[in-house]
């Protein structure tokens, strides 16, 4: 079944509507399909926040129903449990299993009790710890494994939005031609060295929303030569440009479409340049297939008109 559109999301885009300048209001209609695809990515991450507060839960329980258990069934237990902390210290020994000894059930009641949270104990105190430590660990390790980077100085250097294959590509080919080039994406740190090995070379990438205006300044963008918005989405590209110009309108500001339909739309955002690959390989395959010669000048000239865009000149 075909998804409707959150009433609440229209008010969202109806106010948007009064804020930004009339040449951007048409941005709305790609903005949705890129808030989609944010919320899908963002998913992932709620998914391990979620599990994290039901393993907490989950301990926290346990830990009520074994201290206040030992307290209700505490004649039954030799020592006698009388006071909070001694149920306290027992429900703990008792739930990791320790098991020293010196608290002992002694009725058929009080050994129950203390089945009851050894079994609870193993479900769910280690598969708790687990959930909460084993990303931190993860992580630990692998900035262990990677070992500490310093940032690159992020001065006259190019910043390239997304790890799509456009961008991956042309990051390879800026770093092969010796510039210095800062990668933004929205991967976690842990997906870094997958990026580097995909691109096949040392980056230096910044995680976070190319579309923030904190995180395109942490990335340089004020001494940069160019940003670069090269990820899948259009909308995504469009944004970026439009964040970029906010900042400082001097800042050069290149974008892809990678849909068609939306050239004249991403085209409003006055982009420095604006390529289309589609249609720059349908010009050339048309090219190629009716015999028509073209010189290396023909090709950079359908390259840049490819997205109707050209570098303005100064």
């Amino acid at each position: 079944m075909g998804s409707h559109p959150d009433p609440a999301d229209d008010c969202v885009h109806f106010h948007l509507a009064f804020f930004l300048p009339p040449r951007h209001q048409h941005l709305l209609g790609i903005r949705r399909r890129h808030t989609a695809h944010f919320n899908e990515q963002g998913f992932q991450p709620f998914q391990r926040h979620s599990r994290g507060i039901a393993a907490f839960i989950s301990f926290a329980v346990l830990l009520f129903y074994s201290t206040y258990g030992a307290m209700y069934f505490g004649d039954g237990f030799k020592p006698v449990i009388e006071d909070l902390s001694t149920a306290f210290y027992f429900s703990m020994v008792t739930m990791t299993t320790v098991g020293y000894g010196d608290i002992t059930p002694q009725t058929e009641a009080a050994r129950l009790f203390t089945v009851s949270v050894i079994v609870a104990g193993i479900t769910v105190f280690a598969t708790s710890l687990t959930t909460v430590f084993a990303p931190i660990i993860s992580g630990g390790l692998s900035r262990l494994v990677r070992g500490v980077k310093k940032p690159m100085n992020r001065k006259n250097h190019f910043i390239v939005c997304g790890t799509s294959v456009l961008a991956s590509a042309t990051v390879w080919q800026l770093i092969k031609r010796g510039f210095d080039v800062t990668v933004i994406t929205v991967e976690d740190e842990d997906k870094f060295t997958q990026i580097e090995q995909r691109i096949g070379a040392k980056l230096d990438i910044v995680s976070g929303d190319s579309t923030d205006s904190d995180v395109l300044t942490d990335a340089g963008v004020e001494d940069c030569q160019a940003v670069l918005a090269l990820t899948n989405d259009d909308a995504t590209n469009a944004f970026i440009v439009l964040s970029v110009k906010a900042i400082s309108p001097n800042i050069k500001a290149v974008t892809a479409v990678n849909d068609a339909k939306n050239i004249k739309k991403v085209k409003r955002v006055n982009a420095d340049v604006l390529l289309a690959p589609q249609l720059f390989g349908s010009v050339v395959l048309a090219s190629v297939l009716s015999g028509e010669p073209i010189s290396n000048d023909q090709l950079l000239d359908m390259l840049l008109h490819s997205g109707e865009g050209l570098m303005k000149k100064d």
